[in-house]
């Protein structure tokens, strides 16, 4: 893994994105609430992510796979589980979990070419670098992967 410091919008023409979600959806509209982080910019730019991802969440929840959208280079990675299948729309509301995340993380060593993503579930997940950092060195330890550090 290769480490910089920037802006993970910049490598979007010639890497896969990392887009960190929750694993949740409205029980009426099906959206993923997308409100913070890469998740709102990913959806300000593409507006039917939030239908698209909280379709994909209700159909293959909890355990919600690591998925690529083809069309937009996006991967979503969950690091927030559903918390409550009969209120999956709270699940946004939590802390990010270091278990979902290394769920998560071989998932996403399976996505081919050239892939960027910053700290899984260190801005709105409220966890440290620190924590996530030996699981992004264990599961994602090829040249392929650029961590992206958003804080610099």
């Amino acid at each position: 893994m290769k480490m910089f410091h920037g802006n993970l919008w910049s490598y979007i023409d010639t890497h896969r994105i990392v887009i960190t979600t929750n694993i949740g959806w409205h029980p009426r509209t099906k959206r993923n609430n997308m409100g913070a982080g890469m998740a709102l910019q990913a959806a300000q730019q593409h507006p039917e992510l939030p239908e698209w991802y909280g379709r994909f969440c209700e159909s293959t929840a909890p355990d919600t796979p690591v998925i690529a959208h083809g069309t937009h280079r996006l991967i979503f990675l969950p690091v927030k589980p559903l918390l409550d299948r009969d209120n999956p729309e709270i699940s946004w509301a939590q802390k990010a979990s270091l278990e979902t995340i290394e769920r998560g993380l071989p998932r996403l060593a399976q996505h081919e070419g050239p892939i960027a993503l910053g700290f899984p579930g260190c801005g709105n997940g409220d966890l440290r670098p620190e924590q996530v950092l030996p699981l992004l060195k264990k599961y994602l330890p090829e040249d392929r992967f650029f961590l992206v550090d958003l804080q610099a």
